[in-house]
């Protein structure tokens, strides 16, 4: 079964058994948050994919100067490294910062990140591949200070000429850093919150990650889609989207929000 809402294209079907329905070389970005393997005992669907046949797959979809960013713990995100380093160039990671959490137990801390590790096409060159700095700064309150002696006279400063003897920051935007906080689940807004989909990742995350690494009219993926924020994201920024979903309900879950989510803003 296939849903179309404008510029966003949801599948419902296993990934693994239906990708080739996606034209290779025609996705720009993959944002992606898969199973971690911790839940199984409580979520039969929770199991770890084969990223080794992942990986493989992905390099098949993406464009010569595409990327990936696949959410993670710590444990998964290195398996996913191990199967990834054959295909795929290591960019950063950020860290995505709770501001809830469950206890871990008595015997290891309670963990509030995940890490969202992106990854690029091995021999594309870094200035072909997409990154929005200005996209995703940082607000802040604008400022004035001195240069100072010490960054005229900085005999490894590149460029030559002097720095003006007062800096201003008229925008008070700071530069991104890797270390992100964004609501999770329990702290979700009650309109945006999904009851039924235990993982469900915040909208303004999925948001900032798409403007930093597309562009407007892009193509974005999302083998693992579940409520469907990847593909609310993409709409809200003028990207295409294509998504797939194996589970039922979580697949009329995504198709309802995503039904909700372009009808409003044919009418805005």
């Amino acid at each position: 079964m296939m849903a179309t809402f404008q510029d966003q294209s949801l599948i419902e079907g296993d990934f693994f058994r239906h990708w080739q329905q996606v034209p290779d070389g025609s996705i720009d970005l993959v944002l992606t948050d898969p199973p971690f393997g911790v839940l199984t005992s409580a979520q039969p669907w929770d199991v770890r994919p084969d990223f080794h046949v992942l990986a493989w797959i992905f390099g098949q979809l993406l464009s010569p100067t595409g990327q990936v960013a696949i959410f993670g713990d710590s444990l998964t995100t290195t398996k996913i490294q191990t199967a990834f380093e054959g295909y795929f160039r290591f960019r950063f990671s950020w860290i995505w910062q709770k501001p809830s959490v469950v206890p871990g137990g008595s015997y290891k801390p309670a963990c509030d990140f995940e890490i969202v590790t992106v990854y690029a096409r091995k021999g594309a060159k870094i200035k072909d591949v997409t990154f929005n700095l200005d996209d995703i700064r940082q607000p802040g309150k604008p400022y004035t200070r001195p240069a100072g002696k010490s960054q005229n006279q900085n005999p490894t400063r590149r460029g030559g000429g002097n720095m003006p003897e007062v800096f201003a920051n008229t925008t008070g935007d700071r530069f991104p850093r890797s270390i992100v906080q964004y609501a999770n689940k329990p702290c979700l807004p009650k309109k945006e919150r999904v009851p039924e989909i235990a993982t469900q990742k915040p909208t303004a995350l999925a948001e900032m990650i798409i403007k930093a690494l597309s562009n407007p009219g892009d193509t974005i993926l999302d083998c693992f889609l579940g409520s469907g924020t990847t593909l609310i994201a993409a709409h809200r920024h003028n990207r295409n989207g294509i998504g797939f979903e194996q589970f039922s309900d979580n697949y009329e879950i995504a198709r309802k929000r995503l039904e909700v989510e372009t009808r409003q803003g044919v009418l805005a």
